[in-house]
């Protein structure tokens, strides 16, 4: 479950929130994100960049046709 202010953001500005899965395939149980003993699939970091690098040009081409 998600819990931050996210949504505050959100009242003053349009924006999204999503998730990267980068579990390592050999994890049985999945450490949580604050534990010493998590470490994320680094395959996922090209993935995420591109996720954000094509919103930021969708938005950017939004902009600049209107």
């Amino acid at each position: 479950m998600l819990g931050d202010d996210f949504a505050l953001f959100l009242n003053e500005i349009p924006g999204c929130y999503f998730r990267l899965g980068a579990k390592k395939p050999n994890w049985e149980t999945v450490p949580t994100l604050h534990s010493d003993r998590f470490d994320l699939d680094e395959r996922s970091l090209p993935i995420g960049a591109c996720i954000l690098a094509h919103a930021a040009l969708l938005s950017l081409s939004d902009t600049l046709v209107a």
